[in-house]
């Protein structure tokens, strides 16, 4: 009976009985063992070595001798046709040719241990009818530096012939200046795993023959086959060579880098590569594909795409992975399962992409990530995944989405849909925008989620969905005249912005129908498409609703009326939100939709003071008109700017006005003593005349307006100041009088405060003028007197009501002209009266705005 222990500080060994023969332990110890005998092996530490064994040959320098740890055999080549070699723990060997030739004995070639050693100067072949095998493990390494345009590592090359190329454990590595085949009309495999390394400018799976197979797995941490460009192209590696089938496996953090992954190279052949597991296999950890451009259906390495070649691209991990390369030619791509984030602009693909699982993502929150080609989310409840665009910049999808799995906008730009989309999977907007670029766009079959920081903008189109939940925003865009059909119900407690040509009832709008039911609180922001108002019957309705309208709705822009409305504003007019039918229209007052109306309620005070207030309009009968007895259409409920924009004028009539003779001069004549007599009606004795003068005047005044027809029933305070300067003089005097002549400048300013049930606010406006002036002074007391000015106006519209400025510095003329003719009579002493009478004429042009 014996016994083997392995412990702490070694093998213990022990043989009950009997004699043994001398055996090597691994690298422990050589020893022979006696029956009873108990032996205690210590840790050896280990040598190099070369072990051969069966039929090898060499046309070089001989094969090693025993306990040689280092050969060289030059020029030549070794061929292995049914033996073994092997490199032990720092062995070294080199040469020019190292192959294997097809006996149907197997060969195999081992190269273990760190610093053990192959190099070989032109080529290795490892091939054979039963077949054949190099390894490379613990960290040995080969070197195949050929300097030469053909493979540098042959593995199962010939028809009929089988080859295997292993790379295991950390440091273990085959590098190479040229490229690998593995399968061209044999069967070859590729395995590196466990933090095995190769480094070629490329390698073929499956090459350039019918029946020519090819097959490689990288897995493990560490493990990795890296590219290096070579003097005719950049590093490649392909799966599926001209003509035959390839396969690569790539799981569990290897990695594959390079320049660019060919699959299914050429005509009729087929290539799959295996992110993770396989298409019918369970998921793996994913690897990591490090590429800059994946290219399927490629018969050369210049572009030209293949014709009936057929290439798979599988993503099924229990990860993820992020694939930054281009990918462009026909081939077939599959999302099992697992994350898998595309941040190349991949414009130039047009095969299938089929979503079965887990997630596929365009772009990571960056600028990048796109496929432009059709596809699928699912094919059935089970069997679907979710398709999400995650780009904080702009991007268009012209391809058609269907399939059953859910399509999710996730990034902060904007995602253009212009396909006809049929997919019936739920659509959700967590951020940014998901835009419809074309009719159709949207798929009708789909449920809409959108979360608060999203927006789903129709494109100004009208729009099927299944249903909608709005948290966000959803924005009609265009002019008007779209309608969001919702098939099912609505939920929302987000915004809806609408566009109307606000006029009357039959406005051009956009409308949201909702078939089923309605919840939540909503916000409609409207925009004004250019509609000038017009007083509403009914109101233009805004929302539909089939089902039960249990959700309200309420302006979200706009301004407070002063009776705590919230409306906006089209022409004079201010629409407010209203559910049903203020006429009662064709369902009654409470049909449970939704109109913007711009009638005032009933308890407004009627425009003519003399009807009294409306207790109440019942339904409109249809036939009323034929009876004429349609009741009154309602009061109108203009805007808060009415009011300010009725004043706008009178602001500027206030300083557009012109002075009399005596405001402007005062008196030509310095009375001396005493005036003459009545009866005389002359110049008083002694009195002197100014022929010349220059003057200034200042003048303020407070008006207050009430007019009595007003449109908005506005009331307006202005206060004025004006200052105005002049120079004047004598032109001509004869035996009669003298006419005196001048011009005259002159600023003003002007607030008017305006109040209306409709909305208060105040109108500033500077005006600056230029006049001109000519005044004849008869001796007998008579004068006539004439002015001409023009103004122009500078002019700042607010509304209080409204919290906002209506217009600033709007500009218009203002143009005066005035004559005045008066006659002073000397009543006796220091007394006199002096009649007169003046006839003024005033206009303002003003530019429009809106």
């Amino acid at each position: 009976m014996g016994r083997l222990e392995f412990g702490e500080k070694g093998l213990e060994m022990a043989i009950s009985q009997g004699i043994y023969k001398s055996k090597t332990i691994g690298w422990l110890c050589s020893a022979t063992l006696v029956g009873g005998t108990q032996l205690y092996c210590g840790a050896a530490a280990a040598e190099p070595s070369i072990v051969y064994s069966g039929d090898i040959f060499s046309d070089g320098a001989p094969l090693p001798q025993a306990g040689a740890t280092d050969w060289n055999w030059g020029a030549g080549q070794v061929t292995l046709t049914g033996g073994t070699l092997e490199l032990h723990d720092g062995a070294t060997a080199e040469g020019d040719w190292l192959s294997s030739r097809e006996t149907g004995h197997g060969a195999s070639v081992l190269v273990d241990g760190a610093g053990s050693r192959l190099s070989v100067n032109q080529r290795v072949t490892i091939e054979d009818q039963t077949g054949a095998s190099l390894a490379v493990s613990n960290g040995g390494a080969v070197y195949v530096n050929c300097q030469c345009r053909t493979q540098s590592l042959g593995v199962g090359v010939d028809a009929h012939t089988i080859g295997a190329v292993t790379v295991a454990g950390q440091g273990s590595a085959i590098v190479s200046d040229s490229f690998f085949l593995i399968g061209d009309s044999g069967t070859g495999t590729l395995l590196i795993e466990d933090g095995g390394q190769i480094t070629s400018t490329g390698v073929i799976l499956g090459g350039h023959a019918d029946g020519g197979s090819g097959r490689a797995t990288i897995a493990g941490r560490g493990s990795a086959w890296n590219g290096v460009d070579g003097p005719q192209a950049p590093s490649y590696f392909v799966v599926g060579g001209t003509s035959g089938h390839g396969e690569l496996n790539l799981y569990d953090s290897g990695a594959l880098n390079g320049r660019q992954l060919n699959i299914a190279n050429g005509d009729g052949s087929t290539g799959i590569v295996n992110i993770g597991g396989g298409e019918s296999d369970a998921a793996k950890r994913a690897g990591s594909l490090n590429v800059l451009r994946i290219t399927f259906n490629e018969t050369n390495f210049t572009g030209q795409i293949g014709n009936g070649s057929d290439g798979v691209l599988n993503f099924n991990t229990t990860d993820g992975l992020t694939v930054g390369a281009i990918i462009v030619g026909k081939g077939t791509i599959n999302q099992i399962a697992g994350t898998t984030i595309l941040t190349g602009n991949s414009t130039d693909y047009h095969g299938a992409v089929n979503i079965t699982g887990g997630i596929l993502q365009f772009g990571n929150g960056g600028a990048g990530g796109n496929l432009t080609t059709d596809i699928s989310t699912g094919i059935d409840d089970v069997k679907k995944g979710q398709l999400i665009f995650n780009r904080a910049n702009d991007i268009s999808f012209a391809n058609v989405i269907s399939g059953t799995g859910d399509v999710i906008q996730a990034g902060r730009g904007t995602t253009t849909f212009s396909g006809a989309n049929r997919y019936s999977g739920g659509t959700e907007i967590r951020q940014g925008t998901l835009q419809q670029g074309a009719a159709g766009a949207l798929s009708s079959a789909s449920a809409y989620q959108v979360a608060q920081t999203g927006t789903l903008d129709l494109g100004g189109f009208s729009t099927n969905i299944a249903s909608l939940s709005n948290q966000g925003n959803v924005n009609f865009a265009g002019t008007g005249g779209a309608t969001l059909h919702v098939a099912g119900n609505y939920s929302g407690n987000g915004a809806i912005t609408i566009n109307s040509v606000l006029g009357g009832d039959t406005s051009k709008t956009d409308l949201l129908a909702v078939d089923g039911d309605t919840s939540g609180q909503t916000k409609l922001n409207v925009i004004n498409q250019d509609g000038s108002g017009a007083l509403t019957v009914n109101g233009i309705k805004v929302v539909d609703v089939g089902g039960n309208s249990n959700g309200s709705f309420a302006l979200g822009n706009g301004y407070t009326t002063k009776d705590g409305q919230q409306a906006i504003v089209g022409g004079a007019f201010a629409y407010t939100l209203q559910q049903g039918g203020a006429q009662g229209g064709t369902q009654g007052v409470n049909d449970g939709n939704w109109y913007l109306v711009s009638h005032a309620p009933n308890s407004d005070t009627p425009d003519d003071p003399g009807i009294p207030n409306d207790p109440g309009t019942p339904p409109v009968d249809p036939t009323c008109q034929d009876t004429n007895s349609c009741p009154p259409p309602p009061s109108p409920r203009y805007s808060a700017g009415a009011p300010v924009y009725e004043g706008y004028v009178q602001n500027m009539m206030a300083l557009n006005k012109l002075p009399s003779l005596q405001q402007r001069v005062g008196n030509r004549y310095f009375a001396g003593a005493s005036l003459r007599g009545s009866e005389d009606g002359g110049r008083a004795e002694g009195a002197s005349f100014d022929a010349r003068g220059v003057w200034a005047r200042v003048e303020g005044a407070h008006n207050r307006l009430e007019p009595s027809t007003s449109t908005a029933r506005m009331k307006q305070d202005i206060n004025t100041l004006e200052m105005q300067t002049g120079v004047d003089g004598q032109f001509y005097e004869n035996d009669k009088g003298r006419l005196i002549a001048g011009i005259t400048a002159q600023y003003g300013h002007a607030k008017g405060d305006v109040s209306s049930q409709h909305g208060d606010g105040t109108i500033t406006t500077d005006a600056w003028s230029l006049g001109a002036t000519a005044t004849w002074y008869g001796n007998d007391g008579f004068y006539l007197d004439g002015q001409s000015q023009v103004t122009w106006f500078d002019n700042d519209l607010d509304s209080s009501t409204a919290n906002q400025s209506l217009a600033n510095g709007r500009k218009a003329t203002g143009y005066a002209v005035s004559l005045e003719t008066g006659k002073q009579i000397a009543l006796g002493g220091n007394w006199s009266l002096t009649p007169q009478a003046q006839l003024s004429w005033s206009s303002i042009s003003a530019n429009s705005f809106r």
